[in-house]
């Protein structure tokens, strides 16, 4: 099956799978602070990515 193939009711209904979510799921968790490399990174690849719509872009 290719992967545009897949809906999230097809693969429930296929695996017998359930959805549990919690929206406070993060609630508590403490706020991550972000390295230089990682906002440089983001700054300089993000608009790219958006533009094209990629899901994925190489960091490298």
């Amino acid at each position: 099956m290719a992967y545009n193939e897949f809906t999230l009711p097809g693969l429930k209904r296929l695996f017998g799978l359930r959805i549990v979510g919690r929206k406070d799921l993060f609630a508590h968790a403490p706020d991550a602070h972000l390295s230089t490399w990682l906002n440089e990174t983001l700054a300089y690849k993000l608009p790219l990515a958006l533009k094209i719509s990629l899901e994925k872009l190489a960091l490298s």
